[in-house]
């Protein structure tokens, strides 16, 4: 999260009447002191819900210190966004006419939809700005500052200087300090700006949840999820509880950032081979395959689930050992919390990084393959995936770290980052 700062940012109570942009309020919303305001966010995260939730998470947090945030998104996402949030008195979300591009075929990436999303983003944000440049009245609250998705930066950076913010001024990352410190202090010594670690952003109710070593049911964690799916989350417990302790590896990419079909079939012949392993394979909705008869193959020791699953019930549950993942940063908090090794498998972007702190600095997991940084550029095999799921379910040290770690999250959102906060928000204040 890149940060910008408020200098002579147009005054705004962002209400605009354009076609490519909706304000999404609700009539429910309680009635806001504008005097006890201390000034507007504007909020751009990337489109991928990894980007949106966190984003949506500091919202509400920013909003602790009686700042008003907007968050800008497509129209696309404008669904998945909480209803309990649209009901927060501090939060609006404009919702731009930006489509979304096509999730990228495994193997492929075709950049084209992607930059015609940015520019179709950026043009309704431009008009976001000039929009509110034109409010004078006495309702008008002052934008403080931008805070932008580092994906986002390079498409939209310069509206900014156009409307006169000086450029990035400060980051924010979504860690806490007790896991990365190094890398923060090394990321500040680079750039020379303030550097906030602020996360992970994650649900009010899974830090509770979590602190009470309470089973995460994702229905009451997280709202407005469309969940077309072959099992109910009642259904997939019943399942868990059949099973014994740390006896299951759940197999689960990102909606749209998963394995190339071929390796699709190696991962199911490599579940097959595994006559003694319990697993949970997630199949996105936006994968073009499905393992027939595997299901029959397996029998009761293996829960194929072909569309949204309840992840944080999963993760939760006691008899989860394991976690095959594409290293997601949220996924991975999620699975640090609550205890859980990490086969890693990453395939694009940071994804990369997030699996060698994983494995090189926290040791909290290993590697699915041996051809680790080739990864991507080489097919995983049938063979490495078995013997990495051996590896990581009977690697009684790599169990303990993680289990060591999660007591990070025993009592509740980090004090670093809550301390962080309301350093950003000084930071803030001065410079208003």
């Amino acid at each position: 999260m890149i940060l910008h700062s408020k200098n002579k940012l147009p005054n705004i109570f962002l209400k605009p009447k354009l076609r490519e942009i909706t304000c999404i309020n609700t009539r429910t919303k309680k009635a806001i002191n504008m005097e006890e305001i201390m000034g507007e966010i504007l909020v751009v995260p990337f489109f991928g819900q990894g980007h949106v939730f966190p984003l949506t998470e500091l919202c509400k947090k920013l909003s602790s210190f009686r700042f008003k945030t907007t968050l800008i998104i497509s129209s696309d996402i404008s669904s998945s966004v909480s209803s309990i949030l649209l009901l927060h008195p501090l939060v609006s979300v404009a919702a731009v006419d930006a489509p979304l591009p096509p999730p990228p075929k495994p193997g492929k990436f075709d950049p084209q939809p992607l930059m015609l999303h940015c520019k179709q983003l950026r043009q309704g944000m431009e008009s976001i700005l000039r929009s509110c440049r034109s409010v004078k009245n006495k309702f008008a609250i002052s934008v403080v500052c931008a805070i932008v998705d580092a994906m986002m930066l390079s498409h939209i950076e310069d509206i900014f200087t156009t409307f006169q913010v000086k450029v990035t001024v400060a980051i924010l990352v979504n860690t806490f300090v007790e896991l990365e410190q190094t890398f923060l202090e090394y990321l500040a010594k680079q750039t020379g700006l303030p550097i906030w670690g602020v996360g992970p952003m994650l649900p009010e109710k899974f830090w509770t949840l979590t602190a009470s070593k309470s089973l995460l049911r994702d229905r009451d964690i997280r709202t407005n999820f469309s969940h077309k799916t072959n099992y109910s989350e009642d259904e997939v417990l019943n399942w868990l509880d059949s099973k014994s302790p740390s006896s299951i590896i759940y197999i689960a990419f990102g909606s749209d950032v998963v394995p190339t079909l071929e390796e699709h079939e190696e991962i199911a012949k490599a579940l097959e081979e595994s006559s003694r392993q319990n697993f949970i394979w997630v199949i996105s909705k936006n994968q073009d395959y499905y393992p027939n008869g595997l299901e029959t193959q397996v029998g009761k020791r293996g829960l194929i689930i072909n569309g949204w699953a309840p992840q944080l019930l999963i993760l939760s549950h006691s008899s989860t050992g394991g976690f095959l993942t594409h290293c997601g940063w949220n996924s991975t908090m999620e699975a640090i919390g609550q205890g859980v090794p990490l086969l890693a498998w990453p395939i694009r972007g940071d994804q990369f990084y997030n699996a060698k702190l994983i494995v090189c600095y926290l040791k909290i997991g290993h590697m699915v393959s041996s051809i680790g940084e080739n990864i991507g550029l080489k097919r995983v095999k049938k063979e490495e995936i078995i013997q990495g799921v051996q590896r990581l379910m009977e690697d009684k040290q790599v169990h303990n770290r993680v289990k060591d770690l999660s007591h990070k999250y025993r009592h509740g959102f980090p004090i670093s980052s809550a301390a962080s906060l309301h350093d950003f928000k000084d930071f803030i204040m001065q410079a208003k």
